[in-house]
């Protein structure tokens, strides 16, 4: 499955990147804009404010992620910081991956995979890369968030 065909992308305006050759093009209004430097360096899917009120970039999934449950969602951006690797816990997929590709930056990664990953270390380790647990971990129905061996994930 392509990019394109999983994502659903909305600008009502066209707007500026770069080609992996590193020349200035301009996207048509509702395309995706797969940045690189100048020098020809993948960046990312590029997601900004627009100029104008409603004129920022929408990128949504055009089909709910087949995961029930818990789940955890890893978000690779750079944004006005730096590079950000996000370990998110979810019960709703769909919803955090498309809150996720809201916020302002260079997407260079997200995906889910089901069950929560634990944090070891202060540190969420999956496929070779260290990403950041989550700030917040709010409680379902009152309960603590558990891993699948029923251990807390979080100790008060």
């Amino acid at each position: 499955m392509s990019f394109a065909t999983a994502f659903a992308f909305g600008r009502p305006t066209s707007a500026l990147y770069r080609r992996p050759d590193g020349s200035l093009t301009v996207a048509a209004p509702n395309g995706p804009r797969f940045d690189h430097d100048a020098g020809g360096v993948p960046l990312g899917l590029l997601v900004e404010a627009g100029a104008e009120m409603g004129q920022h970039d929408r990128v949504t999934l055009r089909a709910p992620v087949a995961i029930d449950g818990a789940a955890t969602v890893f978000h690779e951006i750079v944004d006005a910081t730096g590079l950000q690797r996000r370990a998110h816990y979810t019960l709703n997929v769909s919803a955090t991956v498309n809150a996720c590709l809201a916020q302002i930056g260079h997407h260079r990664a997200i995906g889910a995979v089901a069950g929560f990953v634990p944090i070891r270390s202060g540190i969420v380790a999956y496929l070779g890369k260290r990403w950041s647990p989550p700030a917040i971990v709010t409680l379902a129905n009152g309960q603590a968030v558990t891993l699948a061996n029923g251990l807390r994930l979080l100790a008060a």
